[in-house]
């Protein structure tokens, strides 16, 4: 098994730790992407030590102690933080979420024995090399998703893992092992005990993620156990179609896939999204936009000026997703949304404002009226967006 690769500063973390006479593992996402030869961003180490002593080994260094209370101390190096957690155990959870008891253990099997999942349940240092005991090593070899120990006693302790399974596999396209998706649907109801931040966040994941579709597909009994049966399956071959070209856009937003997943799936969007999960005002106002708006006729020069007026900072979320149903390219849409950018979309982009008007002898709500009927004129084309042509077009309609 290859060694990993591992910066200077971890390095130095663990010569301290060592030295010291304490254990000390890089676990968990680092060495799963190191594995699977994905760029790996952050590293969380976990420790013998208990939080005190890290604490006193590291008293030259910025240290914070937010997540002390579960056993985490963050070493600032070189501008960087970098996590230290005590190997710990936990106990009784009440909530289907958080256990009613941690406490510190100087054993590293126990700590790797709390964990989701096998291919999250891997330590290594460079000494010596990987441990695992849970064989993590050959589910990612293998492609598999599978629980550390029962998968009803994982899921029953936290239901985040049902939707960290889901994410894995859309991110990964790992096979989820039979006896974990069988507790996965058994246990889909105690989701609701999540808060909606939680299962937002899980849900984005999902959702944007390059096996979206497969994922979907694979859980959908998953997903309509836990919402009582708000999917449709009739629409999943097309949905992954829709997928397999959302997946080469440069950045797809969740807006869009959201919508694109809705209107092939949801029974009821907008209830979904608004009483599952935990949108923000601005992501809402964009995917109501989606579902709301009928088929574009990308041809149509006029009718499009007329889109970008309509829906203002939706415009390119609606153009996205009416492209991505007609089976175009992104640089094809990208290319219309460039043509438009100068065009006017609402009333201050006009040359003349307001006060033009009142020198006119115009008042109150006359006054928006014509600066209405003067946009509608420049993006059908009648009228020149310029301040001579415009007051001269109110002026012979007068």
């Amino acid at each position: 098994m290859k060694p990993m690769f591992l910066p200077k500063k971890i390095l130095d973390v663990l010569k301290i730790m060592k030295h010291a006479g304490h254990e000390c593992y890089i676990v968990g996402g680092a060495v799963r992407s190191y594995l699977l030869n994905v760029q790996v961003h952050d590293y969380d180490l976990t420790t013998s030590a208990t939080p005190n002593e890290i604490l006193e080994l590291f008293h030259n260094y910025k240290t914070l102690t937010t997540g002390i209370k579960h056993g985490t101390v963050t070493v600032i190096i070189n501008h960087e933080p970098i996590e230290i957690t005590t190997y710990r155990k936990e106990e009784n959870y009440l909530d289907h979420r958080h256990p009613s008891k941690i406490s510190f253990t100087r054993n590293i099997k126990e700590d790797l024995a709390r964990r989701d999942f096998t291919i999250n349940a891997i330590a290594y240092h460079p000494d010596t090399g990987y441990y695992d005991p849970f064989d993590g090593l050959q589910d990612i070899n293998q492609h598999i998703i599978k629980t550390v120990h029962d998968p009803y006693e994982r899921f029953n302790e936290d239901a985040l893992r049902i939707l960290r399974a889901i994410r894995f596999q859309s991110r990964l396209n790992f096979k989820i092992e039979d006896s974990t998706h069988q507790a996965m649907v058994q246990l889909a109801p105690t989701i609701e005990y999540l808060s909606k931040e939680r299962i937002h966040y899980e849900f984005e994941e999902i959702l944007t993620n390059a096996y979206c579709g497969q994922a979907i597909q694979n859980n959908i009994d998953v997903l309509n156990a836990w919402c009582g049966k708000s999917f449709s399956a009739h629409g999943l071959d097309l949905f992954k179609k829709h997928l397999q070209l959302m997946n080469s856009y440069h950045h797809i937003t969740f807006p869009v896939s959201f919508s694109i997943f809705a209107y092939n799936l949801l029974i009821d969007p907008i209830t979904f999204l608004t009483t599952k999960l935990k949108p923000s005002k601005n992501q809402v106002i964009q995917i109501k936009a989606c579902l709301s708006s009928k088929p574009i006729d990308f041809q149509d020069f006029k009718s499009l000026k007329h889109l970008k007026k309509d829906y203002q900072e939706a415009f390119e979320t609606v153009m996205l997703f009416h492209g991505i149903l007609q089976g175009m390219s992104f640089q094809e849409i990208d290319k219309i949304v460039v043509s438009l950018e100068h065009e006017p979309s609402c009333l201050k982009d006009l040359a003349i404002k307001g006060s033009d008007l009142i020198n006119l002898g115009y008042q109150g709500k006359m006054i928006s009226f014509k600066l209405q009927e003067c946009l509608n004129q420049v993006l059908d084309g009648e009228v020149q967006n310029t301040k001579e042509e415009l007051l001269k077009f109110i002026k012979k309609a007068d």
